[in-house]
């Protein structure tokens, strides 16, 4: 079930994220969906299912 979970947020990371990220380098890009998916993680675990 987490496994989908995270599919979906990261699905949901790509589809609601600002359209500047094409100007960024591949490697920020990365680094903010790893910091995105780590804080839902972080609300997921501790049972946030509103907030996340």
């Amino acid at each position: 079930m987490r496994s989908s979970l995270f599919i979906g947020g990261l699905l949901a990371l790509f589809l609601i994220a600002p359209r500047s990220l094409p100007a960024q380098s591949n490697e920020q890009a990365v680094e903010a969906a790893k910091e995105a998916a780590q804080e839902w993680f972080v609300l997921l675990d501790a049972d946030k299912y509103e907030a996340t």
